[in-house]
């Protein structure tokens, strides 16, 4: 079925239906401040962007499921990482986490198949063996 117009114009509505100025991740205010690298006083900005849209890219490749990015709306077209540079993208520390490598590590190992050739236990020993 072919594309219409107004296929291309709801979808950029819903572009425009993203608030850039809150957490990009949750799309919620909280508490919590957010973390803003384009405005941040490092000598190289918005070294964040980079290391979350790594960080995004492989939990999506590998399937593991922490909540819900809606990967389309993050990136305008020149690729996610950029997209977050033009819109000083911010986002909460707990939200950010929740796709850390750590995380991300852990569920792989996880999900490895077991390996079922580990040594029975040893029998149980007292003080006076």
């Amino acid at each position: 079925m072919p594309s219409t117009a107004t296929d291309s114009a709801s979808k950029a509505a819903e572009k425009t239906d993203f608030n850039w100025s809150i957490c990009v991740l949750c799309q919620s205010q909280k508490e919590e401040p957010t973390v803003v690298p384009g405005r941040g006083k490092r000598f190289v900005k918005g070294t964040g962007y980079g290391t979350l849209t790594r960080e995004l890219i492989d939990t999506r490749d590998v399937g593991f499921d922490p909540p819900k990015v809606e990967f389309d709306r993050l990136d305008d077209g020149p690729g996610i990482e950029q997209t977050l540079r033009v819109h000083q993208a911010c986002w909460h520390k707990l939200c950010k986490n929740e796709y850390s490598q750590l995380k991300l590590d852990r569920w792989r190992k996880r999900m490895a198949p077991s390996d079922d050739t580990t040594p029975e236990a040893s029998p149980r020993k007292t003080r006076g063996q």
